[in-house]
């Protein structure tokens, strides 16, 4: 069986555009809330791809994902689905930005402050009118929605993001991954409660699916399901084991130490979103009590 679905690409500032998805007359997730992003989201309500849409479903409550309907008072206003914990974000929305910022400022130590918080005034914006929106449904792990005569399945697939789903479509096999696979295979980072050992058991639990067709949230689709999830899972340890291998032959370092040994990066943000990576996966080492990070002004971390 064949699913009827479109793309449509919300541009952003700084990263890829955010895919849109329409099916019938609902549509997952609404992209950023900056002006490039709500120009072509309003364009393509009134007159666009998106016309007529009556329904929205959010795989997660990230800016990317949740911006439109936070800026434009008609997307609002239509009924929203989301995952459970994601309705207390979007209720309070400001609050969580501040707490992604805080936490960013931290991280991006290396740069430029200027540089830094100009990235976040455009990326996580506080001082803007945001909007009540109509979250009319929370849904959890296993239940589904059913849009006309299409049902999808609600899978809860954290790593990315806690509060994160995934949406199956089983006749077709199609999966819609949100943020959870990327066209790269890698673990993508995200503020405040992403999870390396999170995200490998989401990926296994989607293979257990044995989806035909992954639409993710950024790119195109996946038409080789199978094969790139399982180089997603590869990836996990081969970061894993390049952290160690690094550990062994360095002995006790810090933090950056250990990003600058494993990337070659020299701009503050890449740098810094680097160093959020390794510190997901520094986390998910010591919870398997193979590394020990000592957290202070200069985290260090050595070989347990």
């Amino acid at each position: 069986m064949y699913l009827d679905f479109e793309l449509i690409r919300i541009p952003q500032p700084f990263f890829k555009p955010t895919n849109s998805v329409r099916i019938g007359d609902v549509i997952l997730d609404t992209g950023h809330m900056s002006d490039v992003s709500t120009k072509v989201l309003r364009e393509q309500l009134e007159s666009g791809k998106l016309k007529g849409t009556r329904e929205i479903i959010i795989t997660h409550p990230h800016v990317d994902h949740i911006g439109g309907s936070e800026a434009l008072a008609e997307v609002a206003e239509k009924p929203h689905t989301v995952f459970k914990g994601g309705d207390k974000i979007i209720r309070d929305f400001v609050g969580y930005m501040l707490e992604v910022r805080k936490e960013q400022l931290e991280l991006f130590s290396l740069g430029s402050k200027d540089a830094i918080r100009e990235f976040l005034d455009s990326y996580f914006p506080v001082n803007q009118h945001y909007r009540d929106v109509n979250i009319s449904r929370v849904v959890e792990e296993g239940e589904e929605i059913r849009m006309g005569k299409i049902t999808l399945r609600v899978i809860h697939t954290p790593g990315h993001e806690a509060n994160h789903m995934a949406l199956y479509h089983k006749p077709s096999g199609t999966l819609f991954s949100g943020d959870l696979i990327m066209d790269n295979a890698q673990f993508m980072y995200a503020p405040l409660t992403s999870s390396v050992r999170d995200y490998e058991n989401s990926l296994r639990k989607v293979l257990r699916l044995k989806p035909s067709l992954i639409v993710p949230s950024h790119g195109g689709p996946i038409e080789n399901p199978t094969e790139h999830l399982n180089k997603c899972l590869e990836n996990v340890q081969r970061t894993k084991g390049r952290i160690l291998n690094t550990l062994m032959e360095r002995g006790e370092i810090t933090h950056f130490q250990l990003v600058e040994s494993l990337f070659n990066a020299a701009d503050p943000m890449g740098v810094g979103f680097l160093a959020a990576v390794v510190l997901s996966y520094l986390d998910y080492l010591e919870e398997e009590g193979k590394v020990v990070v000592r957290r202070n002004d200069e985290t260090t971390v050595s070989l347990r």
